[in-house]
């Protein structure tokens, strides 16, 4: 029996192997997000490894996505708690950790670029 963290990469998995057309049609959103955000991050630190000047404008883009990505999932994780369908307290720390960092980053990554001009 596949554990949860198992399937949802199985299904990750899947959808990065799919053609874009066939994506929406297939799999829930929920895995949608993560499939074209994790790859998109790898290129975003490739390019700002190389300074290129898109490197910049993917990073500030994905990390203001990844904080309201984390911020969903912890609203989700609260109601659902509130439901009485509870999850494991490892899984609320990191997408408590993950919005607060993810936020922080984002408020200086913004806050360095507007000090520049």
């Amino acid at each position: 029996m596949k554990r949860s963290g198992e399937l949802w990469l199985s299904a990750l998995i899947v959808v990065l192997a799919l053609s874009a057309h066939l994506t929406g049609l297939l799999v829930p959103s929920i895995y949608r997000d993560p499939a074209i955000v994790l790859p998109a991050r790898v290129l975003a630190g490739v390019m700002l490894v190389r300074d290129r000047s898109w490197g910049y404008v993917l990073a500030g883009t994905l990390l203001v996505k990844a904080t309201t990505i984390a911020l969903w999932v912890g609203a989700m994780i609260w109601l659902s708690a509130r439901q009485g369908c509870t999850a494991p307290a490892v899984y609320t720390g990191f997408f408590v950790l993950l919005a607060g960092v993810g936020g922080v980053l984002a408020w200086r990554f913004t806050a360095a670029d507007a000090s520049l001009g």
